[in-house]
């Protein structure tokens, strides 16, 4: 991998990364948005320790052509990533890994513009009772486990999701999206997961305990 880095002001490092051939689960989860929706998304992934640096240096931002370094206090904090690759979409649609699944799962839909809310709407809080979730599990996702555990696990943070075409139903305990999250990334039962959902869902921060709303009462 070729890498040739220029400073910026404010804190920003712009770096020429060469494309890469392949596809891994570390990539295919951080990128999938990118490669799904109509629109162009910007990606931004903390890096704030040597694994998660070079994991994500090597395995996800070749597949971008604009990247950018975030630093703080002369520290690489996070990289910016943006205009996924042809290559990277190609690759994407030739993937045939099962963690795919997950990623299909999670963006239902390709069209953000008829995702998006009109107006201001009210947040609801509800917790997922991981008991009632069947487990499932998708080979080759050790880097990507260990990455979400130190960067926002261990550290207490949240990781934000924006999934596309969901609702709020019953049915969502039989996804494998939900189900992974009961799975092998047990360590998600100690720190919650926002899921910033369509219009009259709200914003679901999946917890461990039973389903219930801000007032402490089962939703009906």
């Amino acid at each position: 991998m070729g890498e040739s880095c220029k400073k910026a002001e404010g804190g920003k490092e712009k770096i020429q990364v060469g494309p890469i051939g392949y596809l891994n689960e570390l990539a295919l989860f951080f990128f999938a948005g990118s490669a799904i929706f109509s629109v162009d998304m910007l990606v931004n992934l903390p890096i704030r320790n040597a694994f998660s640096r070079e994991r994500i240096l090597r395995d996800v931002a070749p597949h971008f052509e604009e990247v950018k370094l975030i630093y703080r206090e002369d520290r690489p904090e996070s990289v910016n990533m943006r205009m996924l690759r042809p290559q990277a979409k190609k690759l994407f649609a030739q993937c045939r890994s099962p963690f795919k699944a997950l990623v299909l799962d999670l963006y239902r839909t390709s069209d953000l513009g008829n995702w998006s809310a009109s107006g201001k709407r009210n947040l609801r809080l509800y917790a997922a009772d991981l008991k009632r979730i069947e487990p499932v599990d998708f080979p080759g996702t050790e880097d990507l486990k260990r990455l979400l555990a130190e960067e926002f696990v261990e550290r207490g943070e949240c990781l934000p999701l924006i999934p596309t075409g969901w609702r709020f139903e019953d049915d969502r305990k039989h996804s494998s999206t939900t189900a992974k999250e009961k799975a092998d990334w047990r360590c998600f039962q100690r720190t919650p997961i926002g899921f910033f959902c369509g219009p009259g869902t709200g914003r679901i921060v999946k917890r461990r305990g039973e389903i219930k709303n801000k007032n402490g009462r089962n939703p009906k």
